[in-house]
């Protein structure tokens, strides 16, 4: 008999595709990709409530080269304009069966895709969750708090399981959201971050991220408000070897620095930091973010009532030492929005620009659709599985 060996790529690249406006699918998408390796390097593809895929997206989907496709709720089968693209994935995967694929377990070994989390694992003694960003809420600030999920993640809570001792029953709920809120949570409320047991043995759920708000140490909170603050805090994100910690960043397979290995640079100039700028932060916005962080370029987003009523905090910040030549590795930074508002957003920009302290790195404005393309070189672990010789 001819023996073979099989080889293993890891971590996968998958492609998700989400239904226009369709939140709560966008948030299960987020806690699955915090759970598995290379997350952060995922991307997602809107479809519109008609079944097409968004205009633009079709062509960001070929070049990222997905392992696998999984498919909206609902969806049965690619749209049809994807059909023709030189698409090389594994599986096209229903929705309802993302299980085969995603592990159960973030923590576990068996499957070599699950999230190696240092805090659960053998380099524990280097995890700084101390320099954890929680994502909290606010219905108050509804845009930036939608903003705080995109950039920093969650997962699912754990749930609560009984425990015997002594001939009574206590219920806990210890799990990777768990263990990491609780090192970042006010003195003497560590047990409030997860589920627990109440009065009368009622059963508490598991903080929202509106109850975090209240349970968070200050200075682990994602800033809600104030627009250098808000810029800080989604660069500190994704800069892997020295920022803050976060799921989707703890996701990341490779946790250096420098410039990405990009395809056409000399065709295509995409910028090392982007700030989306809209009046509110929608579904367009959120795609844009988790897109553009899995193209390695640093990503933000402030609102038009921020970049003008914020002006010389966002100018102080990018002209800072460690603001966006120290974020973009030297290379451009853009400011982007709709060709709708491109004419208002232009006014704004020659104000910011009109006091600048130095030239370097370059300040640009771009546009949306300037930014929804896919030029990455990810690296690959290849492992080769030899079969047993008998």
């Amino acid at each position: 008999m001819q023996s073979f060996a099989t080889v293993k790529s890891s971590p996968w690249a998958i492609a998700w595709l989400i239904d226009e406006d369709d939140w709560p699918h966008f948030e299960q998408v987020i806690h699955y990709n915090c759970t598995i390796l290379g997350g952060c390097f995922n991307v997602v593809i809107p479809v519109s409530k008609d079944g097409q895929v968004w205009k633009r997206f079709e062509l960001f989907l070929a070049p990222y080269d997905a392992d696998f496709i999984v498919l909206a709720p609902e969806m049965k089968e690619l749209p049809r304009e994807m059909t023709h693209l030189p698409l090389n994935a594994y599986a096209i995967v229903d929705w309802d069966r993302v299980s085969q694929i995603i592990p159960a377990n973030n923590m576990g070994w068996t499957t070599g895709q699950a999230a190696q989390v240092g805090s659960h694992g053998r380099d524990f003694w280097q995890d700084k969750s101390g320099h954890d960003l929680v994502a909290v809420s606010d219905h108050d600030l509804p845009d930036t708090s939608l903003l705080a999920l995109i950039a920093r993640g969650d997962v699912l809570p754990a749930e609560l399981e009984p425990e015997f001792y002594g001939g009574s029953v206590y219920f806990h709920a210890h799990g990777y959201r768990e263990s990491t809120l609780g090192r970042v949570s006010i003195d003497g409320r560590r047990a409030e971050v997860s589920a627990r047991s109440g009065d009368n043995d009622s059963l508490i759920p598991a903080p929202s991220r509106y109850e975090l708000a209240s349970l968070i140490r200050d200075e682990n909170r994602f800033p809600l408000v104030g627009a250098a603050k808000i810029l800080e805090a989604c660069c500190s994100l994704q800069h892997l070897s020295t920022g803050r910690l976060s799921f989707i960043g703890r996701t990341a397979t490779v946790q250096g620095t420098g410039t990405p290995s990009r395809r056409w640079s000399h065709l295509v100039q995409i910028p090392g930091l982007a700030s989306l700028v809209s009046d509110e932060f929608g579904f367009h916005e959120a795609v844009l973010v988790w897109n553009l962080r899995a193209n390695q370029v640093v990503a933000s987003w402030l609102s038009f009532t921020q970049l003008t009523q914020e002006l010389y905090a966002i100018r102080e910040w990018l002209d800072s030492d460690f603001g966006a030549t120290f974020y973009s590795y030297g290379d451009d930074v853009a400011f982007a929005t709709t060709k709708a508002e491109q004419g208002r957003l232009n006014q704004i920009f020659t104000k910011l620009t009109a006091e600048r302290g130095g030239t370097f790195p370059e300040w640009k404005t771009s546009s949306y659709d300037a930014l929804t393309v896919y030029e990455l070189r990810i690296s690959h672990q290849i492992s080769v599985l030899f079969p047993e010789q008998k």
